[in-house]
């Protein structure tokens, strides 16, 4: 299976590329990119089956790079240290999500949704991700936010405070986030 590595810090490209290397052996690297401008170009002219996608990049981030094709004819992994886009991801039709520091058994489990995803018809490739992709919600509290759907630990949590329809959460890190919801509801 060939996968091109789009992630904008050399560190981030190394550790990922190692990774690849050790634990899922039938993936072969043939490119990698530090911006959505050039891995637009590799991407064209590589044909990859898989694609690792960092979202916060220079010169447009992973959403833009998608954008850029009129059809997607490869599979996607996005590799991000930020949980809020992972709605936003499964929109572009990604098959996995992986959060740094990449898990080991995440990572192996995505290469292998890959795998059967190549495998399958495309109307049917997202079944596997959405039975077997343990998103791991236990302890995590989902709250609406402006760009998508905020998670916070709820260890992190020291109060919430209702104010009429809205609730003030305050959070161990002297940070606070209102949201438009009544206590009740959070």
């Amino acid at each position: 299976m060939k996968a091109i590595i789009v992630e904008d810090e050399k560190k981030g490209q190394e550790i990922l590329s190692s990774l690849i290397l050790k634990y899922c052996t039938d993936v072969e690297i043939i490119g990698m990119a530090d911006n959505a401008e050039d891995a637009y170009l590799l991407i064209k002219k590589m044909k990859p089956d898989v694609v690792f996608l960092d979202i916060e990049m220079p010169k447009g981030n992973g959403f833009y790079l998608l954008e850029k094709f009129d059809k997607i004819n490869f599979q996607i992994i996005f590799t991000t240290a930020y949980d809020n886009y992972a709605i936003k991801a499964i929109k572009y039709h990604a098959l996995d999500y992986l959060l740094k520091p990449i898990d080991i058994d995440e990572l192996k489990q995505a290469v292998e949704n890959v795998k059967k995803a190549l495998l399958k018809p495309e109307n049917t490739r997202y079944i596997d991700f959405l039975t077997t992709r343990k998103l791991d919600f236990e302890n995590r509290l989902g709250l609406p936010v402006k760009d998508g759907i905020m998670y916070l630990q709820v260890a992190d949590i020291i109060r919430i405070e209702s104010d009429g329809s809205y609730s003030t959460i305050y959070l161990s890190k002297s940070q606070k986030h209102v949201v438009s919801k009544n206590l009740k509801r959070v």
